[in-house]
């Protein structure tokens, strides 16, 4: 960075009221030459930055602000290409900024809430996984139905009876009794809230059978990802027969990424 130029830089900050502005660039550029080579790895915690940012604020943003933000860091990677320091302070910026966005597509494309009975009522729908637990199993169904009632946008997670023997796979349609319950807010501030992590992975509710499951028809499951889940089943089957327990729960996870929990 010239001298002069730097000089002139380090004046407008002042004059912008911002406590010792010289001190701040001449770090700023040490740090970024001791970081030579290693600038990608900064990039992910740019973004992560970026996303914890989204989730700190108290209201929705309007859908604009993270494009706006790559759009003013490609104006000034274009202005400062030929400063290596800057250029990099940019690409964090606009890593911050794709980060910020990610979220915001994320929270847009999310399905709404769905209303949960309060009472135990007929659930039927499309299994997309099943997961064999040390006692019993646990379903994931999409595209559920409360007893008549329409489809719904968002999945359900249900844990069978223990003795509930009834062969399922990916693909079919099943009909149990259960009582389901909405996710449940943190514990606790701070906590590990269970809202937001069925928000984002399309959960609508968690409960449990209170009836042996039936299944109404099989089909072969949709897309290339319901052939791999069938596969994923079949190993953690394997598994389960072999080595049971905990040590089948451990293994399946690490093969199949199945959680057992």
């Amino acid at each position: 960075m010239p001298s002069a130029w730097r000089g002139g830089f380090h004046r407008s900050l002042s004059g912008m009221g911002l406590p010792n502005a010289e001190a701040m660039t001449v770090g700023f550029v040490r740090w970024v030459e001791a970081e030579r080579g290693r600038f990608a790895l900064w990039l992910p915690v740019a973004m992560t930055a970026g996303v914890l940012l989204y989730f700190e604020l108290a209201e929705e943003p309007a859908w604009w602000v993270g494009v706006v933000v790559l759009a003013l860091a490609g104006v000034g990677a274009r202005a400062f290409r030929r400063r290596r320091s800057w250029c990099f302070g940019i690409a964090l910026v606009a890593a911050g900024g794709l980060g910020f966005g990610s979220a915001q597509f994320a929270t847009e494309r999310a399905a709404g809430s769905i209303e949960v009975p309060s009472r135990a009522t007929f659930v039927s729908g499309t299994v997309r996984a099943v997961e064999v637990l040390p006692a019993g199993r646990r379903v994931v169904v999409t595209r559920p139905r409360f007893d008549d009632g329409p489809e719904l946008a968002r999945a359900l997670r249900i844990r069978l009876r223990a003795g509930d023997t009834t062969p399922l796979a990916a693909g079919d349609v099943v009909r149990v009794r259960a009582m389901i319950q909405r996710p449940s807010p943190p514990a606790y501030p701070g906590g590990w809230d269970l809202q937001r992590d069925a928000f984002y992975a399309g959960m609508g509710g968690f409960g449990s059978a209170l009836g042996i499951s039936e299944v109404v028809s099989s089909a072969a499951p949709e897309g290339p990802f319901g052939w791999i889940q069938l596969l994923r089943e079949a190993i953690a089957g394997r598994v389960a027969g072999v080595l049971g327990g905990t040590s089948a729960g451990i293994a399946t996870t690490l093969l199949t990424g199945i959680s057992t929990a």
